[in-house]
């Protein structure tokens, strides 16, 4: 019994140690105030992901860690065929918003452990 105890501790602190940090990202998405979208992804930091629709909008973005309660967000969105490359600092639970001509971005990113 005592190894058995032994065996499954030994596992848990491993899998703590081998735990890595993902972050989801919420977004909307307006363009000339209409809704456009309003996708969730979860993201593995400095790992490039994206999520799209059809032919309406697509959202490429990789999160890059900083040692504040910010991460850095390079993104590459497609939105009814118009390309913008905006970047965003986000502080951790928070929303940040970007507008560029008629589209409006707004982000909320929460950090998550698996």
């Amino acid at each position: 019994m005592r190894k058995l105890v032994l065996v499954i501790v030994s596992i848990m602190i491993s899998g703590a140690l081998f735990a890595q940090d993902t972050y989801t990202v919420d977004f909307t998405i307006l363009n000339n105030s209409e809704l456009i979208g309003v996708p969730s992804i979860i993201v593995k930091p400095d790992t490039e992901t994206s999520v799209s629709v059809s032919n309406l909008y697509k959202v490429s973005l990789k999160i890059e860690e900083r040692e504040d309660e910010t991460v850095y967000i390079p993104l590459k969105l497609n939105i009814n065929g118009k390309d913008y490359a905006p970047s965003l600092i986000v502080k951790l639970d928070n929303e940040a918003s970007i507008k560029v001509g008629e589209m409006k971005l707004s982000v909320f990113i929460s950090k998550t452990r698996t």
